[in-house]
């Protein structure tokens, strides 16, 4: 087994790339795009990782690494356009539920340097199905990622989760204003999305603010944080047919 890096904006390659790894027998090791480049030399050093894929957008605003025994390969990435992940990749993805290393993630680094967390296929996967059992998924569900695949709730609870339910999932930037997640919601039917708090609240407000019909959008599902009550009751009063009564579960 090999810890292969991986760098690059949410796109349908980039996730591709993560099935690709783990079907060879490899260790993903996910690098959020926005980390400077000599922080994530030295995680991918710290990983022992000798390549790493690169999305050719990320590749640019960096630069040309420097010498730094890491094997940059570069991938073209349709990061640009949204829409829904094609049939390949779900055909692609097989489950597993070995206790060998998956993916290799790092912690925000808030309290100190960026520590690697490793998770096995078995740990994020009976976790995906933990997840995908509390949805009560239907046939008719979308879900619309937001969020960077580099994090561990966006990886096992919305990727994870739509490739091992079958379920619509649609790829977008990770970089996009509220109004333009809404359009996304009204051109595909959206009825699913995860976020954490802050960006509830400013969901919530464009909801309110144009006073859009989000008839397709049924869940909202916060984490990373903590979701405050008088945050949960702003919210619930700009969308009320998306929360319930002030009945909540505080996530970190």
């Amino acid at each position: 087994m090999n810890r292969v890096g991986l760098i690059g904006e949410n796109s349908i390659e980039y996730i591709n790339h993560i099935i690709s790894i783990w079907n060879t027998g490899n260790c993903a090791v996910l690098i959020d795009w926005r980390i400077p480049l000599q922080s994530a030399i030295e995680m991918l050093r710290e990983a022992n990782v000798s390549t790493c894929f690169i999305d050719k957008n990320v590749l640019t605003k960096y630069g040309d690494p420097i010498s730094c025994g890491i094997e940059f390969v570069p991938f073209e990435c349709s990061n640009k356009s949204t829409g829904n992940l094609p049939d390949y990749v779900y055909n692609n993805f097989h489950e597993k539920y070995s206790k060998n290393e998956a993916v290799i993630l790092y912690s925000s680094g808030t309290t100190g340097k960026a520590k690697g967390i490793i998770l096995s296929h078995f740990a994020i996967n009976t976790n995906a199905d933990a997840i995908i059992d509390y949805m009560q998924i239907n046939p008719n569900d979308c879900i619309l990622i937001v969020k960077s695949l580099a994090h561990s709730s966006t990886l096992t609870g919305e990727l994870l989760v739509a490739l091992k339910a079958k379920m619509k999932l649609i790829v977008t930037s990770t970089i996009k204003s509220p109004k333009a997640i809404i359009k996304i919601i009204q051109q595909f039917n959206v009825t699913i999305i995860c976020t954490n708090p802050i960006l509830l609240l400013m969901y919530a407000k464009e909801f309110n603010k144009y006073q859009q019909n989000q008839s397709s959008l049924r869940v909202i599902y916060v984490s990373g944080s903590i979701l405050y009550e008088n945050m949960y009751r702003d919210s619930h009063k700009r969308v009320p047919h998306l929360c319930g009564e002030p009945t909540y579960s505080r996530q970190v």
